[in-house]
């Protein structure tokens, strides 16, 4: 609970116009803002100051070079007892076992003390450390601060979930079925597949867990309950949207998708992206990248029925995926133009059952992907109208195709004339070159402003963890 990392973030944005492109580097450390101090499942927002360095001009072939940390002009301006307290915490947060035990610990002295001496003890100490204030009128001068040493903030409330974290009781969980059956909302999920499109490094089935150096496995997550909650926690996500817009001239606002709908669904959706790209690859037969047209009407043929309405579907795909003055189709039209429902169509026109027909999408879930999309498409467009960046957070390996659907959906509507939406890339994932590389591609295309955060990754543990368990 009482961790604070330093991560390097670089913000990218790319114009439409190719001799325009500027990349701009920031270093950021995080830190915790939390409404409400008395209870730790309170909802609460991080504040992430970054120090964005000079930009520098990539279309005469400069490279940047990585943003140094100045350490002595960083803290020159901190009074001398907030270091000395900065030292204090972070001193007892190298101590394990403080750490694994913080929240029972806090349970037990709020049972013992009350939950008012609590707060008194800790909102000077931990929560001032970490955290910018309560509310929006407390973080005004902690951005103010920011802003005066030309440093910006970016305002995040975090709210993930796992799809191990869903809660056991059935009182809150409507049952949602998948097109197999897959109930959505059972409290023990299925063994989940790996949905990498990069074949994975195989680790050995036994062995330790790997752990951070205070022993943490994974960062702290929100548990997902109803619709009811999701919808909640968009409503955060607006508040730091607006507060970003009162406080910050320049400021970013983070979301993360797993709040705004069940992380089962959301790995339902990153298979379905995983098999569409794989069907492409199946069509693909010389394996050139593209898809001819001969290509695609024999690799239907091989898959799909040849009925009446078999070959309607086939007539309205090519007309889909097909662009005027093409003969082919590449991976960028492919995973562009097939959405979910055209999967379901084709999938229904399946010879035999398989990896494709069991990814597709039912009917109840793509009514809460809809759900879903509508409360992220509402925060973009509240972003959009008040100026600010909002960066949409990556997570876990298995949620990052739907994450990058989703993303990639907004970036298309609100990046038209500038950059609002920005995505997050992993750098420690292999796949990462190629995505952006054809997210900027897709950028071009469609003419829309190409933005991201790029990251080292902050779910490698988990990541190394979930491997050693499914042997891979």
């Amino acid at each position: 609970m009482f961790r604070s990392t330093v991560k390097d973030l670089t913000f990218v944005k790319v114009a439409r116009d190719k001799a325009a492109r500027r990349v701009v580097t920031a270093q950021v450390q995080p830190v915790y803002l939390r409404p409400q101090v008395s209870s730790i499942h309170q909802d609460h927002f991080t504040l992430k100051p970054a120090a964005l360095a000079p930009s520098f001009d990539t279309s005469s072939g400069d490279v940047p070079q990585k943003c140094t940390f100045d350490t002595e002009r960083a803290y020159s301006k901190i009074p001398t007892y907030k270091l000395l307290r900065a030292w204090g915490v972070l001193k007892l947060c190298s101590f394990s076992p403080l750490v694994r035990n913080s929240e029972k610990l806090l349970e037990f002295s709020s049972r013992v003390f009350g939950k008012h001496f609590v707060k008194r003890m800790i909102k000077p100490t931990f929560f001032l450390h970490f955290c910018a204030g309560e509310n929006e009128h407390e973080i005004k001068p902690t951005i103010q601060f920011l802003q005066s040493n030309g440093i910006g903030s970016i305002l995040d409330f975090a709210a993930e979930s796992d799809i191990h974290e869903i809660p056991k009781s059935k009182d809150h969980m409507p049952h949602i079925s998948g097109p197999n059956g897959t109930n959505l909302s059972s409290p023990k999920p299925p063994v989940p597949k790996h949905h990498s499109p990069v074949k994975p490094r195989v680790l050995p089935k036994k062995g330790k867990i790997h752990r951070n150096r205070t022993g943490f496995e994974k960062a702290r997550v929100y548990d997902y309950t109803t619709e009811k909650e999701c919808d909640h926690n968009a409503r955060i996500f607006e508040k730091a949207i607006k507060a970003v817009h009162n406080n910050a001239s320049e400021g970013f606002a983070a979301i993360k998708l797993t709040a705004l709908g069940n992380p089962k669904l959301l790995e339902s959706m990153s298979t379905a992206q995983i098999e569409i790209r794989e069907l492409f690859g199946k069509f693909d037969e010389d394996q050139d990248g593209k898809i001819s047209k001969e290509e695609f009407i024999h690799g239907y043929k091989k898959f799909f029925k040849q009925d009446k309405k078999g070959r309607k579907v086939l007539d309205d795909l090519l007309q889909t995926l097909t662009r005027s003055g093409e003969e082919h189709i590449d991976i960028v039209d492919w995973i562009s133009k097939l959405s979910f429902k055209t999967m379901a169509e084709l999938a229904d026109q399946c010879i035999e059952p398989g990896p494709f027909r069991q990814a597709t999408l039912g009917k109840e879930e793509i009514h809460l992907v809809d759900k879903m999309l509508h409360r992220a498409e509402h925060l973009a467009q509240t972003a959009a109208k008040l100026n600010v960046a909002l960066l949409i957070d990556a997570e876990h390996s298995y949620f990052q195709p739907a994450i990058d659907h989703i993303t990639v959906t907004l970036q298309r509507k609100y990046n038209k004339q500038n950059a609002c939406i920005y995505n997050t890339y992993q750098c420690y994932l292999k796949e990462t070159n190629s995505k952006i590389k054809e997210h900027i591609s897709r950028s071009e295309r469609e003419n829309w402003n190409f933005a991201c955060k790029l990251v080292r990754g902050a779910y490698m543990v988990l990541e190394r963890r979930r491997a050693m368990e499914m042997g891979y």
